[in-house]
């Protein structure tokens, strides 16, 4: 199964739809927050309902501000990241994915791209779609039931970045 992760797209969420484009089918398309309203308005375009959590720059979404899913026989803790201060480490963010028994986190909110194993959890930020980075991208997971690959994809160039 393909999921399509996509985070801090402020305002470009037409990237998105570029992004999905080249992608053609995935399971799932899960949005982590800055812009919520991108993630709403892809909603609309592709027709079908997204997993999506509010970021620090989206104070008028309602939303739950992080979710706990069983997405292909694993167990996703999906969260902006601002709230566990991941600028400065994924310490906590460590602490609360072994507290909900995640297999694997996705996170957002520094724009960098990151893929890392910490005590058997993946740790996923698929940085950042937003016209003011330098290197946007996005990522996609693959999952089957012996394994997860991980991808970073940029944007600009559109070729995917093994990460794991």
């Amino acid at each position: 199964m393909k999921v399509a992760v996509f985070s801090d797209t402020h305002g470009n969420y037409a990237h998105v739809c570029t992004a999905l484009d080249s992608l053609g089918d995935v399971g799932h398309i899960i949005h982590l927050g800055d812009t919520f309203d991108d993630a709403e308005m892809i909603e609309q375009i592709v027709g079908a309902p997204l997993i999506k959590v509010p970021g620090n720059c989206d104070s008028c979404a309602s939303a739950p501000l992080e979710q706990l899913r069983s997405i292909a026989g694993r167990n996703f803790f999906i969260a902006h990241g601002d709230r566990y201060n991941v600028k400065d480490g994924l310490e906590r963010l460590r602490i609360k994915a072994e507290s909900v028994g995640a297999d694997i986190v996705l996170f957002g909110h520094t724009h960098r791209p990151l893929a890392e194993t910490i005590d058997g959890i993946l740790f996923f930020n698929p940085g950042s779609l937003s016209d003011r980075c330098e290197v946007r991208s996005y990522g996609l997971l693959r999952i089957s039931a012996d394994s997860i690959q991980a991808e970073i994809i940029h944007f600009d160039n559109q070729q995917p970045q093994p990460q794991l």
